[in-house]
This record gives C-alpha cells, structure tokens and sequence, in this order.
C-alpha cells in the first residue's frame, strides 16, 4: 500500500521519511487504530499484529528521514 524509497504500492503515503515528522508514539497508535489519528483514513487496523511486531516496524519507520 505504501512506497519507501520509490518502491512498493501507490495507496498510502509514501513513508520515505515518515521518521522526520512522526514520533514512535503516533507511529504505533497508527498501526493499532489508524481512525485516532486521521478519522477518514483508508487504512484498515492491524488486530493480528502483535507488540513484538508493533515495536519492530515503528523502529524500522522511526529511521526513516
């Protein structure tokens, strides 16, 4: 759904240097429950998605700038 660094889908937002404007806080919250953060967000939740994982992606995206 998103593209990073030119490659992947065209959906979302590009996440290239989603690090430089969002904190890891805001990062996991949008994971969760992408609504609490943008109402009108195509974005579906991410139940199935454990702690573990939650933390490890936000920590990949978190260095994104």
């Amino acid at each position: 759904c998103h593209k990073i660094g030119g490659e992947g889908g065209a959906i979302g937002p590009d996440l290239t240097h989603i690090g430089s404007n969002k904190d890891s806080p805001w990062l996991a919250k949008q994971i969760r429950d992408p609504k609490s953060n943008k109402p009108n967000t195509q974005m579906p939740p991410f139940p199935q998605i454990s702690e573990g994982e939650i933390q490890a992606l936000v920590d990949y995206l978190v260095n994104l700038k």
